[in-house]
């Protein structure tokens, strides 16, 4: 039976997988390397793998302290298949080209349990890997369950691997990898079906839009390019990771929007406002969005915080600032900063009269209106999977995108 026969009966039964371990051995480097040059090359696909075949010899690889057949296996399924597990670490897959500000859609089926993670991380061009990444969160159970995700390029990668992350408490089985490319059209109308599955309420308007961002806005209704940078930590990768560019593709379908995160993980106002040439000013962006949250309040977050913001305005004065609060009050059991840190976000937007993405409060809406837990939007104690990137998003793009006045008559128009 053919590869592709014994895909589309594998995912007609799902059966469980029979955790019949099969060594893999290590190969080697020459003919890894034969393997990636004999990877697919249909249009749009960049990887794929049923794993009937040992993953080893194709290119997939593990973490540091992860051994083939003891931590990473390749299995045999009760329908004769394979798949691969992961108990307690991690695996990456071969690396692929990344195009820049290109999308795609990772599918793949995954059974478990926990809360395991895949991840999109990117090199630049010496093959380095690059301080930021995409995480997401997995929906994992007893049956075999179909997973569909999206990820972007991220600034200046040149390429990418897909990564799986289990805590090891229970085996992550997976199986029916593929990554490929999709179009921004394709990318937004996944969005707008995700919308129509998640979100009740919609966000108003935010105040004063047109008055606090008016170049942004002006170039997006014009339909000129515009690029957006955000700073901050891993939140604000998080941010950067959201389909904020989507939204705005629906509203300006022909206005570019260029998201680049120049930030760092578990880093955050103190370090950042010393390096404001790099992390901002070389890249000139339209829009500079500013998103970090901190343990410790005892640190000045004010005054770095406006640090950035007068050097900000200082080397580009046409570039439009736009402040995030935190998303969530308690960021772990010892932990309730979210409101404090809110109040000086608004306290510095109120001075310099800047507007705000009001997190916090749009998290509160969304849960209070869904009856949700917070935890419905994280994918660990304080980061966001796609839901709360989602919320997230349409708070942010609140700012942006057209503001509609009723007519007269009870009709509506669009400024």
């Amino acid at each position: 039976m053919g590869s592709a026969a014994r895909l589309r009966r594998r995912r007609a039964e799902l059966p469980p997988a029979s955790g019949v371990e099969i060594p893999v051995m290590r190969v080697p480097v020459l003919l890894w390397f034969s393997a990636l040059l004999l990877a697919p090359a249909w249009a749009g696909v960049v990887v794929s793998a049923d794993f009937e075949d040992a993953p080893a010899p194709r290119g997939w690889t593990h973490g540091y302290f992860d051994l083939w057949g003891d931590n990473i296996r390749w299995e045999q399924r009760e329908d004769g298949g394979h798949c691969l597990s992961v108990r307690d670490g991690r695996v990456y897959s071969p690396r692929f080209t990344a195009r820049a500000a290109q999308r795609y859609r990772l599918t793949f089926t995954a059974r478990g349990g926990g809360r395991p993670l895949w991840a999109a991380y990117f090199y630049d061009d010496k093959r380095a890997l690059l301080p930021y990444d995409h995480y997401g969160g997995m929906t994992v159970s007893g049956e075999w369950q179909t997973q569909t995700c999206y990820f972007t390029t991220k600034f200046p990668a040149a390429s990418a691997k897909i990564v799986f992350v289990n805590d090891g408490r229970e085996p992550l089985l997976l199986d029916d990898v593929t990554v490929e490319t999709v179009t921004m059209a394709e990318y937004v109308a996944a969005i707008t079906a995700m919308e129509a599955a998640l979100l009740p309420i919609t966000p108003p308007p935010a105040a004063d839009a047109a008055r606090l961002l008016p170049r942004t806005r002006g170039k997006l209704a014009r339909g000129d390019a515009v690029r957006i940078v955000i700073l901050g930590d891993s939140i604000g990768n998080d941010l950067s990771n959201a389909p904020l560019d989507a939204l705005l593709a629906r509203a300006y379908p022909n206005s570019p929007v260029e998201l680049r995160f120049t930030g760092r993980g578990s880093t955050g106002y103190a370090i950042f406002q010393r390096s404001v040439d790099v992390t901002v000013v070389k890249h000139k962006p339209d829009l500079v969005v500013l998103l970090s949250i901190t343990n410790r309040l005892e640190d000045d977050l004010s005054a770095d915080l406006e640090h950035i913001i007068t050097g900000v305005r200082a080397a580009l004065p046409t570039t439009e600032i736009l402040l995030a609060t935190p998303h969530v009050d308690q960021f772990s059991p010892r932990h309730h900063l979210g409101s404090a840190q809110r109040e000086v976000v608004r306290a510095l937007a109120a001075k310099y009269t800047l507007p705000v993405v009001d997190l916090l409060t749009a998290w509160q809406d969304y849960l209070r209106a869904t009856d949700q837990p917070q935890d419905w939007l994280l994918r660990d104690v304080v980061h966001m999977n796609e839901r709360g990137r989602l919320v997230s998003a349409r708070a942010a793009a609140a700012w942006l995108l057209p503001v509609t006045e009723p007519h007269e008559n009870g009709e509506t128009h669009a400024h």
